[in-house]
């Protein structure tokens, strides 16, 4: 018969199983601009716990989120393990020294041609015959149990190769700050086009070369974790591409992604202190965060797209100017505070700004639009929600997602359209609007897709335009805006806005004219609505980026494994027994 001992014994154990089943093995990514603060991240979570600079706990407490605060600092200081860092742009280096040595001169020249080839090349065949020993292919299962085989190939994939990565970095960088990230971007680029650096001929199978070579990596790092008998945590330090966070998304439910944010002002700042030019900023900016109309062709799936990554973020830190110490506690905090819910869902509750953004993360996927959905949240000075939008039609009228242009053209549907595209006596629109016609031969679909259109972007092809205001859709946030108007009006003089991009200059208008205190948002839109509209007289709304976890990742993170409370018995319980005897 079991004893009261052994079952508290069991039910303490279960607990401890469920947790060990999340906490036993994370994976991070981090995504964000250069200058943004990666690097920072990447090594504030390889930190041991004493040497992260977190402010002490105040003491008496004055409001909920210092003691939240507190009950996060005192989990951490128990149970914080330190990260295993993965190197991208050493995986990337280490595709480039695959290449012959010509093929690894034109490619190096092309960016810089002051550097000492033969010291580089010295470089280039110590990791190439590495890289032969040591097949990353072999560890992506766990058919190679020879240990001491294991634990060479992790010296040189995680210590050696990101060692003469650095060294490679130093010796071409004396032609110029920013020529080891173009190199690095150039060669990225390439391997998610052909899988070869240097070849940017596309080759479809070749999509995933750079996360296979980092799933496989993994594979190993966790490998020697299990023999050197500690917990597997590792973090990505670059992810720089959205269909690469779905990659690990796919395979990893323990797999999270971290975006670093930054206002510009002091992303170009570092970058400045780093001997980086207005112009080299400018370059990589347009690299890293490129215009919708910029990217065509195939170009879509493989090129680099931090705003894309930054939408599918699971938590989002802000890093701002260090301390005059160096330090940087904000960033600190966030991850400190991320990953102790990520070992422990539920040991806090989210904020009140989590809250609210999270709810415009939710309304977004309302949307109709085909090219960018965004939710948007208007709440009054305590943070009460008044209203929700998104961006879409007009009520009464049709989204554009749920438009067929082939039920126009059989009149099955034709009142989902306009007049003027009924009707059009604009013969360059005609004509573009026409050839849409022609993808399909019959029925309603294109391979069981509805033949939607942007009216905005072909009408502005037909007439040599640019003009946003031809957008059949309201923007989030003035859809949310008219939704008080429209149902009776309240007061939100003093109140917040929460916006998954920030507001353009029509609806900055909008929020400072309502007069909105404070403007929470994600994504960066394009635009001159920040210093035009936000920036100007007396009551001047202030913009925050925003910091935390949403979409997935607020349910998983605030969510309790199991009732606290029957968590906190199943351990007193035990601690009761050993107690008594």
């Amino acid at each position: 018969m079991a004893t009261p001992e052994s079952v508290n014994q069991e039910l303490r154990g279960g607990v401890d199983k469920l947790f060990n089943q999340r906490d036993s093995f994370i994976v991070i990514g981090l995504t964000g601009r250069t200058g943004s603060g990666c690097s920072t991240a990447a090594k504030i979570l390889a930190s041991e716990f004493s040497s992260i600079s977190l402010p002490p706990i105040t003491c008496p407490m004055k409001d909920n989120e210092g003691r939240k605060y507190g009950i996060i600092r005192e989990w951490a200081t128990k149970h914080w393990q330190p990260f295993t860092v993965i190197n991208v742009s050493s995986i990337i280096f280490a595709h480039l020294c695959m290449v012959s040595e010509g093929e690894f001169r034109g490619i190096v020249e092309k960016k810089c041609d002051s550097s000492d080839f033969a010291k580089l090349l010295g470089i280039v065949g110590s990791v190439k015959e590495k890289l032969e020993k040591h097949k990353i292919e072999r560890y992506k299962s766990r058919d190679n149990e020879d240990i001491d085989e294991i634990r060479r190939a992790y010296n040189f994939y995680y210590i050696e190769l990101p060692k003469l990565t650095q060294d490679f970095k130093e010796e071409i960088s004396l032609s110029g700050a920013s020529v080891y990230t173009d190199v690095m971007q150039s060669i990225g680029d390439d391997i998610r086009t052909s899988g070869v650096a240097g070849v940017q001929r596309a080759d479809h199978n070749q999509i995933y070369t750079l996360p296979e070579f980092l799933n496989n990596l993994i594979k190993l790092g966790r490998r020697y974790s299990e023999i050197e008998k500690r917990p597997g945590y590792f973090v990505i330090d670059a992810i720089r591409n959205p269909f690469e966070v779905e990659f690990f998304r796919g395979r990893y439910s323990a797999f999270y992604l971290f975006a670093i944010t930054t206002d510009e002002a002091c992303r170009k700042r570092r970058l400045h202190a780093m001997n980086y030019t207005d112009e080299n900023i400018k370059k990589i900016s347009e690299k890293e965060y490129p215009e919708k109309d910029n990217l065509k062709g195939y170009n879509i799936l493989v090129s680099q797209h931090i705003g894309k990554c930054l939408e599918q973020a699971d938590i989002i830190a802000e890093n701002p100017d260090s301390g005059v110490d160096g330090t940087c506690e904000p960033l600190s905090i966030s991850i400190v505070k991320y990953v102790s819910l990520i070992q422990h869902p539920g040991l806090i509750s989210p904020n009140r700004v989590e809250r609210c953004m999270q709810v415009a993360i939710t309304a977004k996927l309302s949307s109709g639009c085909i090219s960018r959905q965004v939710g948007a949240v208007v709440t009054d000075e305590n943070f009460s929600i008044r209203a929700i939008g998104w961006n879409s039609t007009a009520e009464g009228q049709v989204p554009c997602n749920l438009r067929n242009v082939m039920r126009l053209k059989d009149r099955s549907d034709a009142n989902a359209f306009s007049d003027f595209e009924r009707n059009s006596s604009n013969e360059e629109f005609k004509t573009e609007f026409n050839k849409l016609t022609g993808f399909i031969g019959h029925g309603h679909s294109i391979e069981g897709r509805p033949l939607s259109y942007c009216f905005k972007s072909l009408y502005n092809k037909a007439t040599g335009e640019k003009n946003q205001v031809f957008t059949r859709a309201l923007h989030a946030e003035e859809n949310a805006f008219m939704q008080i108007a429209k149902y009776g009006g309240q007061n939100i003089k003093g109140g917040v806005l929460f916006s998954t991009a920030s507001p353009c200059e029509l609806c900055s208008k909008k929020a400072y004219q309502l007069g909105i205190s404070n403007i929470y948002y994600i994504d960066p839109y394009p635009g001159i609505a920040k210093e035009l509209i936000l920036s100007c007289g007396d009551n001047r709304p202030k913009l925050h980026l925003f910091t935390g976890a949403i979409g997935r990742a607020y349910v998983q993170l605030y969510q309790p494994l199991v009732p606290f409370k029957d968590e906190l018995e199943a351990i007193m319980a035990v601690n009761n027994s050993s107690n008594s005897q």
